[in-house]
């Protein structure tokens, strides 16, 4: 039985020699649509015949099995179908519509040849939600925020305490339901979008009440499962914390919240073992990965519920000052404030994360991390230093040791004193003290070193006076 399939995938490949097929980028198809043509993997398989309405399960299937590259023999029709050009006038600009992405090869038909000229090297994947957005966004970025704010109130210690295990079981129950609303789109249905600004506007209102809510109550650690939920929220609740200090209205703190939470639910859209590969991806693997934030754009407007700055941060998360992010290599000047703040608060959550890295990095390293972002050219300084002054070059939520060998717990920052957070103590197996420290009031006490976890919470040798 195997030699015959042997035998078959032999022979689809001689009709795929003999056949005149061009390449396509299977981005170009919109799911929900009848296929303008044949569909075949590069081993000459019927992936999608004609007619056949596509969908989101069709669309991974076909890239599993064939690295996003399909290939067919009426090129025309798929170049019709889509309006990359008229077939009247060859000289036509590209219309509305998903344009291919991957390079025509020498020797492929004229109309594969002519859908390759249309496309424009720096806009290489575009749908009609990112068409409108970029329309939007090409006429500002809207009003500017009221100058920074600094925190109206603080919780007491006990009450902060209290609302941070709420906060906790919230995240919990949240994370749960994006997860959900992850599965419903890998399945190719649409998202149910009810959920996420309820939410953040109860995370919101807990952050008004004390500032340091928001980076308390997420979980940095527990990303082994579920990584991009975790890490949605977390950015989230970071991106917020900072935006309501930089004086960004409600709305907008909770809707560019939003967008982070969901920044990379276009993930879903890519194959399970392609966007969790150990491996280097190869180059089109890459392309099809760096993708994602067009498919987030896509998925998220077609809810009708998602606003123009819930799609900028979806859309501008992973771009960067100098040009190098993607998808379209914008430069300082064109990325959105609250993008550069999300981008900031973005790297930080990844490169923190356990599931990421061999080696746990503590956050404070995470900090020093960013800072050497700014220096390559690729975060805006602004941005980091609004980070750094929420949430402290020793994080709120990181453990450290201080200069008298205790061990504590950064519970608030302090504004431009970086290096100053008010801490409260860990004694072994992290019983923490009853009474704040502020670092910016102790002139003999400081931060010598940025903690695990793990460290903080374990026994320690005690320490033996010496006898006189």
């Amino acid at each position: 039985m195997n030699g015959n399939r042997g035998n078959k995938a032999g022979e689809n490949a001689k009709r795929l020699g003999k056949i005149k097929m061009d390449r396509i980028d299977l981005t170009i198809i919109k799911p929900g649509k009848g296929s303008p043509g044949n569909l075949y993997d590069r081993q000459g398989n019927l992936l999608i015949p004609k007619g056949q309405v596509i969908t989101n399960k069709d669309l991974t299937r076909a890239v599993e099995r064939g690295a996003g590259q399909l290939f067919t023999n009426d090129t025309t029709a798929f170049a019709k179908a889509i309006g990359i050009f008229s077939l009247d006038d060859p000289e036509a600009n590209p219309k509305s519509g998903m344009h291919i992405n991957t390079p025509i090869p020498a020797g492929a038909s004229e109309a594969a040849q002519r859908m390759a000229d249309a496309i424009s090297p720096a806009s290489e994947l575009h749908t009609d939600s990112t068409r409108r957005l970029d329309e939007n966004l090409s006429h500002g970025f809207g009003k500017k925020p009221k100058r920074p704010t600094k925190p109206a109130r603080r919780l007491g210690l006990a009450c902060l305490r209290a609302e941070v295990e709420h906060a906790h079981q919230q995240f919990n129950r949240t994370v749960s339901e994006m997860s959900m609303v992850m599965s419903e789109v890998e399945r190719g249905k649409d998202p149910n979008m009810s959920m996420p600004k309820d939410v953040l506007n109860q995370f919101a209102g807990s952050m008004n009440r004390d500032p340091s809510l928001g980076p308390l109550a997420t979980q940095m650690a527990n990303t082994d499962q579920g990584y991009l939920t975790y890490h949605g929220l977390n950015t989230a609740l970071l991106l917020m914390t900072v935006a309501i200090r930089q004086g960004y209205g409600m709305d907008e703190v909770v809707n560019s919240g939003v967008g982070a939470m969901f920044q990379d639910i276009g993930m879903m859209r890519i194959p399970q073992d392609m966007r969790s590969s150990p491996n280097e991806l190869t180059d089109a693997e890459r392309h099809n990965v760096e993708q994602h934030p067009v498919y987030s754009v896509d998925i998220l407007d077609s809810t009708g519920l998602a606003n123009p700055l819930m799609l900028t941060m979806c859309y501008e998360s992973h771009e960067r000052c100098d040009g190098s992010g993607f998808p379209r290599r914008k430069t300082k000047p064109k990325i959105h404030p609250l993008s550069r703040i999300l981008s900031a608060v973005d790297v930080y959550t990844a490169i923190t994360s356990r599931s990421l890295h061999q080696r746990e990095i503590t956050p404070y390293e995470g900090m020093v991390a960013l800072l050497k972002e700014v220096q390559a050219g690729r975060l805006d300084g602004e941005a980091v230093r609004a980070v750094l002054d929420n949430l402290s070059l020793f994080p709120i939520g990181s453990y450290v040791e201080l200069s008298d060998g205790q061990f504590a717990r950064v519970i608030r920052a302090n504004g431009p004193m970086h290096t100053k957070p008010v801490v409260v103590g860990v004694s072994e197996r992290g019983k923490e003290d009853d009474f704040e420290l502020d670092l910016s009031r102790e002139m003999d006490l400081k931060v010598v070193r940025g903690l695990l976890k793990d460290e903080a919470m374990a026994p320690r040798q005690p320490v033996v006076e010496p006898f006189i």
